[in-house]
């Protein structure tokens, strides 16, 4: 249910240029044939990549421990629970919209309005980052 929630708009955004295609070569009198067995399988297969990559790279959970955070995207949480990969937060940046965490070399972007208190996680991110730097001074 999860996938077929976030298919259906890469999905509708994928097939509409195709379609359009078709209805001005069948206005025009000419083969959509070509257009039908061609562009809309490919649309279907750049909807599928668009929607995998969106649930293999959006924040679903994020665990803060002590000194740590291990992050699930929404494509762990379908499946089984793994393990959980805890790493130090190098650093917590807030703008208008968004925290961007760090965690080892990579960013990670968490929208507010993904996350129903979105305050108490920052102050939770904060006070993992300040007690990381406190027990492992750099």
């Amino acid at each position: 249910m999860v996938f077929a929630d976030a298919f259906l708009t890469p999905l509708a955004l994928c097939t509409l240029p195709v379609m359009l295609a078709v209805l001005v070569v069948a206005l025009q009198r000419g083969s959509v044939g070509p257009l039908l067995w061609v562009g809309f399988p490919g649309a279907f297969g750049v909807a599928v990549a668009l929607t995998l990559y969106y649930l293999q790279t959006t924040i679903a959970e994020v665990y803060v421990g002590d000194t740590m955070v291990a992050l699930r995207t929404i494509f762990d949480c379908m499946g089984r629970k793994r393990r959980l990969r805890w790493r130090p937060v190098l650093e917590v940046r807030t703008n208008a919209s968004l925290f961007i965490l760090t965690l080892d070399d990579a960013d990670y972007y968490l929208y507010k309005r993904a996350w129903p208190d979105a305050d108490a996680l920052k102050e939770a991110l904060r006070q993992a980052r300040e007690r990381y730097e406190l027990e492992y001074p750099t």
